[in-house]
């Protein structure tokens, strides 16, 4: 989109062309420029002039396969670790069977 806005197109064709709507069109273009894109000396588009920041907030909870988080493990690990003075292995004592 940046490339054919830079050839000279107007938002209605690249929103024609790319099926892209024309605010998201205008607001790429605008991100672009303001983080220092310049056509007119120099038209390669570089990657800082497009990626997405970050976004704030509080990161997602990480599964395992079995669906449970693994940050909840870690919290009992060190739960167990404090009360017994020794790591629980979750592995080894699902395993074995007496």
């Amino acid at each position: 989109m940046i490339s054919l806005k830079a050839l000279g197109r107007t938002n209605a064709e690249i929103e024609r062309l790319t099926h892209v709507p024309r605010r998201t069109i205008q607001h790429i273009w605008k991100r672009a420029l303001d983080r220092g894109y310049n056509p007119s000396v120099d038209p390669a588009i570089q990657k800082s002039y497009v990626v997405n920041a970050a976004k704030p907030g509080r990161p997602k909870k990480i599964r395992d396969q079995k669906g449970t988080d693994k940050n909840e493990n870690e919290n009992v690990n060190a739960t167990v670790s404090e009360k017994t003075g020794s790591p629980l292995d979750t592995d080894a004592s699902a395993g074995s069977t007496s």
